[in-house]
């Protein structure tokens, strides 16, 4: 048996692995959303270390592919921004295969991109966010991936609104790493794909006041009831169709979220979307 202390460490430990850090992730959001605006309100948000990547079209999605980064050398800490709306898929369509989306996206194109014009200028001995809203979010994914087995030890990952794309045999490499997606229940996005995986933490709104926190390791629930609690079997509230991209997808609709973070009823559940 292991002693009270022992256990009451352990218990610490995993609390703290589990705690969402809502002011981080409220900075995630402020960058994602700025990211979309225009070059000049990046630069006067983050000043002269701020470097803006050309805005790129993210293959046959036509979406537009927006990249800057950030490196403050008082933290010793630096940012990766990438943001690009999501085209929904037809629900008629049939289930799309990872490599259809990778073409789709042209994410070996993307990543290629950021080698040339971001990675060669990062530092390997700061911390390394790197941040992602939609179609970013799935390009940020695998650019952590590849940044973190690139000898960069220390890489975060947040993204908002990124529909899942893991399969099984990939899903141990990213449970290795700091990740972080948060969803929102109404947001049509996030359920794009079928038939993939998350890994790490995912922060599911179901509204402004109500959010499930999903560890994948940690199954409870911090409400009134002791019961376990998936964020998919949240009834969800009737929205029209044609307004679910306009109202629940956009990266300023994620940062108002955020801002209400201090009203919400916070539990603990298994992975949704």
């Amino acid at each position: 048996r292991r002693s009270t202390s022992t256990k009451s460490a352990v218990d610490e430990e995993t609390k703290e692995k589990d705690e969402v850090n809502y002011d981080q992730i409220m900075e995630m959001a402020i960058m994602c959303s700025v990211g979309y605006k225009s070059p000049s309100l990046i630069k006067s948000s983050y000043g002269e270390n701020a470097f803006i990547v050309q805005e790129r079209t993210t293959g046959s999605s036509k979406s537009p592919l927006q990249v800057f980064y950030v490196v403050q050398h008082g933290s010793k800490a630096q940012s990766v921004v990438l943001c690009a709306p999501f085209t929904p898929r037809p629900e008629s369509e049939p289930p799309i295969s990872i490599d259809v989306i990778e073409k789709e996206l042209a994410i070996q194109e993307e990543l290629d991109h950021l080698a040339m014009f971001v990675t060669k200028f990062l530092r390997k001995d700061y911390t390394t966010w790197v941040i992602g809203h939609a179609s970013g979010g799935l390009i940020a994914m695998i650019y952590a991936l590849r940044l973190a087995t690139s000898e960069f030890p220390n890489v975060r990952l947040v993204t908002f609104g990124q529909p899942k794309i893991l399969t099984t045999d990939i899903v141990p490499k990213y449970k290795q790493m700091n990740y972080t997606r948060v969803i929102d229940l109404r947001d049509p996005v996030p359920y794009q794909y079928k038939g993939f995986h998350h890994a790490g933490m995912e922060v599911a709104f179901r509204n402004t006041n109500e959010v499930v926190v999903s560890t994948g390791e940690s199954s409870y629930r911090r409400a009134s009831t002791k019961r376990k609690m998936s964020a998919a079997a949240l009834p969800k509230p009737e929205v029209k169709e044609e307004d679910k991209l306009i109202q629940y997808h956009q990266m300023d609709h994620y940062l108002r979220l955020l801002k209400h973070k201090n009203r919400m009823s916070v539990a603990r559940g298994s992975f949704s979307a």
